[in-house]
């Protein structure tokens, strides 16, 4: 008898670790169909626009990190006869960053946000509606739009929060016209501490909480505590006033900066929230790229290694692939790829940083763009010679500058050089206002050979293939066709602009 039950325990064991070895199978196999790069997530979402009319174009912007990134992608449609414009799309990405923006005809400016930075995840399906507005301030603009839907709790939570924000800046804006004698400072970095407006926000979070996922609660809690630091964003991105200090100024901002803002707070549980927040990971790229710019010379590489020192997990994963995605795209740039794919290795991260690096291996000579006489020009036209293009639009700003400061300079030296042709692409959705534009020889000059999307704006293919997301954007393309530098830093600087030319020409 007592053989029996000793035997019954034996099987017993044995049928129990089997089904344990079962179960850890089926559930890294489980793992492995999530993670995997092949998984597709769909992207439902309707929008209901009673500022647009049927026929309107507008297209949904979608990227892992934020939506100003450059592999971001736009899915384009039209408002319909009932006036929806329905998005249902196909991706590899389980969560990010969505737009939803309608191209704006009567405007110089090209288009128009709806929704901006919404924070998606697999399973959302949402109605936006849009009411019609007239308005001009944030606040109530954010009045006219409401979400229903699955999962639409969280969507009215990001609007309940941006409008109490608001308010608090609108605030701080009527103190600041009251308080005299404030300068600008760019060796001043400190940050407003105003703890009552974020225990206020975190509040207001609070009471959605049990209609939120863990990672979205802990994301929005995470840029709520970023609120005040991120008022110093632009002075940390403001990279040519950096450049006019002195070597002891630019040691003793530094010293300021890892003071304030090193080590990144961070934890296990805040891992994927933190790697996932729009805000922090911008928030502390700019940080590591201040600080690689006060240094006597600017190196990327060493910027990847303070990203390295200052951070792990999934954030560290973030910030490296947010740093490339932000300096561009250069042949230059192999030896950064490397060392970023030995420190980046969760699925989601190796993907996108997969995608980052495909994007500037890139042969553009089967895409063609109209001339001022309606002609296809293809790309491949310009095969022998280093191609530089200026993408632009009436009313960029950025675009003057650009061509005044940079691109005006490098036509005048080498304006008889027959190795080097300088290609102006504009995108305004009139053409009447493209030749308008050129007639007055602010955006181009009749030393480019200026081209035209034909109306079609972002949506024009490369355009869409290789992530052209802004003005001005700046691309180098070698004698067959390659991308050399899709729109780094080394591209916006005339001195270094004029050394990628003089090494890549013939």
């Amino acid at each position: 008898m007592n053989k029996i039950k000793d035997n019954m325990k034996y099987h017993t064991k044995i049928a129990t670790f089997c089904w344990c070895i079962l179960i850890i199978s089926i559930t890294s196999k489980a793992s492995e169909i999530i993670q995997s790069k092949d998984t597709v997530f769909n992207i439902c979402f309707k929008l209901k626009d009673d500022n647009s009319k049927p026929g309107d174009t507008v297209f949904l912007a979608f990227s892992p990190q934020h939506t100003e990134q450059k592999i971001g992608k736009k899915y384009y449609t039209v408002i319909n006869e009932e006036g929806l414009a329905e998005f249902n799309i196909e991706q590899n990405y389980p969560y990010g960053y969505i737009a939803i923006v309608k191209e704006n005809k009567s405007a110089s400016y090209p288009f128009v946000y709806i929704v901006d930075n919404l924070f998606w995840e697999n399973g959302d399906d949402i109605l936006i509606h849009k009411a019609f507005d007239t308005s001009n301030s944030l606040s109530d603009l954010l009045s006219f739009v409401s979400f229903s839907g699955h999962n639409v709790e969280k969507y009215r939570t990001i609007y309940k929060i941006r409008k109490a924000y608001s308010l608090i800046q609108k605030q701080r804006r009527t103190n600041s016209r009251t308080t005299k004698g404030v300068t600008y400072d760019p060796l001043d970095v400190s940050y407003l501490d105003d703890k009552t407006s974020i225990k206020y926000l975190i509040s207001v979070l609070d009471s959605c909480k049990e209609n939120l996922s863990a990672l979205v609660y802990n994301i929005y809690k995470t840029e709520i505590e970023l609120l005040d630091k991120y008022y110093v964003y632009e002075k940390l991105n403001n990279i040519s006033s950096l450049n006019n200090l002195d070597s002891v100024q630019k040691k003793a901002l530094r010293s300021q900066i890892k003071a304030l803002y090193l080590p990144i707070p961070t934890s296990k549980s805040m891992d994927d929230a933190n790697a996932a927040s729009y805000k922090f990971i911008k928030f502390y790229t700019s940080v590591f790229n201040c600080l690689a710019h006060l240094v006597p010379r600017y190196d990327q590489m060493s910027t990847l290694k303070l990203i390295k020192r200052h951070s792990k997990g999934k954030a560290r994963e973030a910030l490296l692939n947010n740093y490339l995605d932000m300096i561009g795209y250069s042949k230059e740039n192999g030896k950064l790829y490397e060392y970023a794919n030995k420190l980046v290795f969760s699925t989601y991260y190796k993907k996108e940083l997969e995608q980052i690096e495909r994007n500037f291996q890139f042969n553009v000579n089967s895409y063609s763009f109209k001339d001022i006489n309606d002609r296809d020009i293809f790309l491949s036209q310009f095969n022998g010679k280093l191609v530089l293009i200026d993408i632009w639009f009436t009313g960029c700003g950025g675009c003057l500058t650009y061509r005044k400061d940079i691109l005006s300079k490098i036509e005048e030296e080498f304006k008889n050089d027959e190795n080097l042709e300088i290609v102006s692409v504009n995108f305004d959705k009139s053409k009447v206002q493209w030749l308008k534009s050129l007639s007055l020889n602010t955006y181009t000059s009749k030393y480019s050979y200026n081209l035209y999307t034909g109306g079609l704006k972002f949506s024009h293919p490369l355009f869409k293939n290789i992530g052209v997301v802004k003005a001005p954007t700046i691309i180098l393309i070698d004698q067959r066709g390659n991308i050399i530098d899709f729109d780094s830093y080394r591209l916006h600087d005339l001195g270094l602009l004029r050394e990628q030319i003089l090494r890549y020409k013939k």
